[in-house]
């Protein structure tokens, strides 16, 4: 006995197919997902340029050396005292000793 009006497997199965489908091909259509991407990149920009700035708040005004050391090398430059030069990390014992 078959009702009229009533869905068959196959009928609901190619709707859903159907559905899944769309759910898949409509994003790309649209520019929302490009929006997305762009306002996180924009955000991850700014949250570098605030990074960049207080470092240089931090370092007389000066910009991160793009070494490609890894920050434990920082670190340990650093803290590492030399007397090649006369900077904040040198070994001598007064700034009238030290070379210029």
């Amino acid at each position: 006995m078959i009702r009229k009006g009533a869905f068959t497997v196959i009928e609901l199965l190619v709707i859903v197919v159907l559905l899944s489908i769309l759910a898949v091909v409509v994003p790309h259509l649209s520019g929302a997902g490009e929006e997305t991407r762009s306002s996180a990149l924009v955000d991850d920009l700014l949250k570098v340029r605030s990074k960049i700035q207080l470092y240089k708040l931090h370092h007389n005004d000066r910009l991160p050396a793009a070494t490609g050391e890894t920050p434990a090398d920082f670190h340990r430059r650093m803290t590492t005292k030399t007397t090649a030069s006369a900077g904040p990390r040198s070994t001598c014992k007064s700034l009238q000793s030290c070379p210029g």
